[in-house]
């Protein structure tokens, strides 16, 4: 039997320490990485629960977790980094959970724990943060949202290629016409110097991009996970991954800086020069009683400032006989708005993020609140940083009047008192010009994201020795593993063969369009642009009459772009661009938008609006056209018509990443064969899942390897390898 020892760190001194085991406590694990009865799930590893007793250097260990009177001690929320040893030697490591306490007549009798593999672990990391989340602290993609910003976007990029603007209209459907008396804000032909200014394309038709690879840089800044960037199919030389866009669109139709979804525009209240001033106080004051008796030091009670139009504000403390304390006051901010159009307050907490305060939809004057209660105020520092923001659809908004007030007062029964009070006017050219890249990002959480990523390329993940996670196709992560011969260590008393997939087909899915030329396709060709519903017909696939059907499905929506032709005289243009609206030509919200970005040479050249000069729109030449294929390779699991050059691309997601796989499985020499054997510690050591192993000279691939750590005794389920070609 081997000696099995469980390590986990204890946070108070950084250090490993051993935990105790129950003498017949078996120790199994469980561990698969592309499990064939699920092909969609990723981030797959081990989990594997076991009880320990409650000795006396567990219960030191867990802080006596099951006394609730000691509220600071284990908090059963957090993972600890944990390893699992065999003979002294480093089998796995991973991180380990509390997950409760038994009692015997009152007194601990074990602990339920979980060992979970690093893999697991990208799931509880990224828990419910969304894409929105990672860009909140990070401004430096954030932009002007103005005529020429918006055309190198289109032009060329911002930021070295971080973020682009394609060619997607979000109203404006675009025409070419060549001939000059066809000026109109949507022909694209560029007539000359005198051009009207309404020629070309609107800037604000246009949305933001933002290159995928810089969602990757930013989980690694603002979480413990760190995936490897300069290997595999993150790799920089990967333009398959490095070409890869999002379009940053929330909303349906004109770019907003929304909270809610539904509004068009955000009046930037918070600059203007008139209402603060930048770094000025807003008023210092003190309260006429405190509940404190003593000597004040300090003039405040509560500071207020203003620092890039965000309302700061923090407690002032007080000292009285030697003790410092702050003061217990109530603070409220009162806003007041008049106007004849439609619009939305709201007063936001920059610190959370969260609307503190909002009134929707409404007219004339109205008014919202914000209150500090005194337990606000328990620290020293900032309390509430808000922002105030209207949102309206009306692009000429105007408030013929806004008042800030902030009052305060020392105790419940009394009445508020004016602290500040600052009263101004918007005009109509208030409206954001500002792009916020975070407030763009489509609703979507970061793990749902990452997992629509895998599943469209079929991508597995591993942690690599420097702990950095390495991300490859499937395909390239088997070709990575060595053959290991087992034959040896096989119990051949017991061996089972089995029929392998229990599905008869798999399909492959993208989210439900809501633009009209995918709806068209669909209604015309009666299946979906981009889906692959029948991967086992005519992709050299066998099909079987067994199970049901099984559906990958990502959480992105596929676009059909649209090819402009000189509609005097026919001849293509070399522009292809996107029109995200409905069949009644609508604007729509489309589901999150993947594409490649082709920086594209116009033949004729395009104008854009209002960047002539004198009110004359100008002409360029090369456009980020958005596209579904990246030279040969497409994001359609289907072999479809390229809308650009109008040939078919056979290398499909499908070909490219999942046809040897699906191959193998529905192959009518598969086999799914279980075996029991005994692994020596050297072979536990050493081995990886994407290894093949050797059973009599025919050749395996692991789906799964149950092992007893403590003698070796593995369940281990694998396929027959089978070669396609």
């Amino acid at each position: 039997m081997r000696e099995v020892q469980i390590i986990v760190v204890n946070p108070n001194t950084g250090n490993y320490e051993r935990l105790e085991l129950f003498k017949d406590e078996t120790i199994l694990l469980t561990q698969t990485i592309q499990n064939a009865r699920d092909i969609g799930s990723i981030f797959t590893d081990f989990s594997q629960s076991f009880t320990l007793p409650a000795s006396k250097s567990n219960n030191k260990l867990f802080e006596f977790y099951y006394n609730s009177d000691i509220v600071t001690g284990f908090n059963a929320n957090d993972k600890r980094s944990a390893q699992i040893l065999l003979n002294g030697s480093l089998f796995r490591k991973g991180f380990l959970a509390l997950d409760g306490v038994e009692l015997k007549q009152n007194n601990p009798f074990s602990y339920k724990v979980t060992f979970f593999g690093e893999t697991v672990d990208i799931k509880k990391q990224l828990k419910d943060l969304t894409l929105r989340n990672l860009f909140e602290a990070y401004t430096a993609l954030n932009h002007n949202y103005d005529v020429s910003t918006v055309s190198q976007g289109l032009v060329t990029s911002l930021f070295n290629g971080k973020i682009c603007y394609p060619l997607i209209s979000h109203t404006e459907r675009y025409f070419y016409d060549s001939n000059t008396h066809a000026n109109g804000t949507r022909n694209l032909h560029y007539a000359g110097s005198g051009a009207s200014q309404n020629q070309g394309v609107n800037f604000r038709d246009l949305k933001p991009a933002i290159k995928i690879n810089e969602i990757f840089k930013r989980i690694n800044e603002t979480t413990d996970l760190q995936f490897d960037l300069t290997t595999g199919f993150l790799d920089t030389s990967n333009q398959d991954f490095q070409q890869l866009f999002l379009w940053l669109s929330r909303e349906r139709g004109p770019l907003g800086q929304s909270y809610t979804g539904g509004q068009l525009f955000q009046l930037n209240v918070n600059s203007i020069t008139n209402f603060f001033q930048d770094g000025g106080h807003l008023g210092g004051f003190v309260p006429p009683l405190t509940r404190f008796q003593g000597q004040v030091v300090g003039d405040n009670h509560i500071v207020c400032s203003v620092s890039n139009g965000i309302i700061n504000m923090a407690p002032r403390s007080a000292t009285f006989g030697g003790n410092t304390a702050f003061f217990d006051s109530y603070l409220r901010l009162d806003w007041t708005v008049t106007s004849t159009s439609t619009y939305s307050l709201y007063m936001i907490d920059t610190l959370t993020n969260n609307v503190v305060s909002s009134r929707e939809n409404v007219t004339g004057q109205q008014s919202i609140a914000f209150q500090l209660e005194p337990s606000f105020f328990s620290n020293p520092g900032p309390v509430a940083a808000i922002q105030l923001r209207i949102e309206t659809e009306d692009g000429t908004f105007a408030a013929s009047a806004m008042s800030l007030r902030i009052k305060y007062r020392y105790a419940l029964n009394m009445q508020f008192r004016t602290a500040y009070s600052k009263s101004t006017t918007l005009s109509p050219n208030a409206l954001v010009n500002d792009i916020d890249v975070a407030l763009q990002m489509p609703s979507i959480k970061v793990l749902d994201f990452l997992t629509g990523m895998f599943k469209m390329f079929n991508l597995t993940a591993f942690f690599q020795q420097d702990n950095t996670i390495a991300v490859q196709t499937l395909d390239s992560y088997y070709n990575g593993g060595v053959q290991r011969d087992i034959t040896d260590y096989v119990d051949v008393d017991k061996k089972n063969v089995n029929y392998p997939i229990p599905y008869q087909e798999i399909a492959f899915r993208y989210e439900k369009p809501k633009t009209f030329l995918a709806i068209n396709f669909e209604e015309i060709n009666g299946y979906q642009f981009g889906n692959l519903e029948n991967s086992t017909q005519n992709q050299g696939v066998t099909q079987t009459d067994r199970g049901k059907k099984y559906v990958v499905k990502l959480p992105f929506e596929k676009m059909i772009y649209e090819p402009l032709f000189d509609q005097n005289g026919s001849a293509a243009q070399n522009i292809l661009y996107g029109y995200t609206v409905d069949k009644d030509q609508n604007p729509v919200a489309v589901m999150p938008l993947i594409f490649y970005r082709r920086n594209t040479n116009s033949l004729n050249g395009y104008s854009i609006q209002d960047l002539g000069g004198s009110n004359q729109a100008a002409q360029r030449q090369t456009y980020n056209r958005p596209s579904n294929s990246y030279f040969q390779r497409t994001l359609n699991f289907n072999a479809e018509v390229d809308e650009f050059t109008g040939i078919v691309k056979p290398q499909s997601l499908f070909n490219n990443y999942y046809r040897n796989y699906i191959s193998s499985l529905f192959s009518r020499q598969r086999r799914l064969v279980k075996i029991t054997a005994y692994l020596p510690l050297s072979f536990l050591l050493e081995y990886s899942l994407k290894d093949v192993f050797i059973v009599n000279g025919r050749l395996y691939n692991v789906n799964s390897i149950k092992t007893n750590l403590q003698d070796g005794k593995s369940e281990i389920e694998m396929y027959n390898k089978i070669e396609i070609s």
